[in-house]
């Protein structure tokens, strides 16, 4: 059986995330994810279309993404888990548009705690900007409470009896 470190070399980007974090956290969702992927395939297939799309950035736009990303690799949420870790690696998707309409100088926008879209690049004499948004669940779903076991009920003590009078 391959030991993690070497399974996890098919992923460099990840890798490298994974390398950076704090990887002896309990909540550290790289290791967990690269372990459940190792035995189920919808979840290894997933890592794999991550990977190929952080390889489409080029080095200095990842570690600008790389920067924004690493503090959520351990931040779990009680109600969300790591839906923010997520929601910025999918900003890979905004440079990877830009990158297939024919933008260059694309680079993701470091806008500190200020609203600004996420990604800018240019065309020509032109500038596009990029605002990625992932859809998560709503919070009225995320606060539905778990599914589950039935509750198990002996009816012959629970079940009130009506008397006819």
């Amino acid at each position: 059986m391959k030991t993690m470190d070497a399974w996890i070399q098919r992923f460099p980007r990840l890798r490298d995330l994974y390398n950076r974090s704090r990887k002896s956290e309990s909540d550290n969702c790289l290791a967990k994810y690269f372990e459940v992927a190792r035995s189920h395939e919808v979840a290894l297939k997933h890592l794999e279309w991550v990977e190929g799309n952080l390889a489409l950035i080029e080095v200095p736009q990842w570690e600008k993404l790389a920067e924004k990303v690493l503090p959520d690799v351990c931040n779990q949420q009680e109600s969300r888990g790591w839906e923010q870790f997520w929601n910025y690696l999918n900003e890979s998707l905004g440079y990877i548009l830009l990158a297939k309409r024919g933008y260059s100088n694309i680079r993701f926008i470091d806008s500190g705690e200020e609203k600004a879209p996420d990604i800018e690049g240019e065309f020509q004499a032109s500038w596009a900007f990029v605002e990625v948004k992932t859809i998560n669940r709503s919070e009225a779903d995320v606060s539905r409470p778990k599914p589950g076991p039935p509750p198990v009920v002996d009816i012959r003590n629970e079940v009130p009896v009506q008397e006819d009078h």
